[in-house]
């Protein structure tokens, strides 16, 4: 799976987190995808600040969401899944670009 089809099967994720509130729908890029292996990818998931704040163990909510919403498929895609909070993260952005 290459970073294209990763980030179209995440889609039911992404509306998954967004309809909880894990993430902001306005935020234009809520994931980043670093491949570190041949379609394998360590996904990062920026939430909200004041979601992860009120959370016991915020990474095992979003692993529960992650396996409710995707495929077997998608998930073998990634070895990490890496939380962070959502702040101004255009810098990050614009150098991973």
């Amino acid at each position: 799976m290459d970073r294209e089809q990763l980030k179209l099967a995440l889609g039911s994720f992404k509306s998954a987190c967004m309809d909880k509130g894990y993430i902001d729908a306005n935020t234009p890029e809520a994931f980043a995808f670093d491949e570190i292996y041949q379609g394998i990818f360590i996904v990062t998931v920026w939430v909200k600040s004041e979601w992860i704040a009120h959370q016991e163990n915020p990474l095992n909510e979003l692993i529960d969401l992650l396996y409710a919403s995707t495929e077997p498929e998608t998930r073998r895609s990634i070895l990490t899944l890496r939380l962070a909070e959502d702040v101004d993260y255009s810098d990050f952005l614009r150098n991973a670009a």
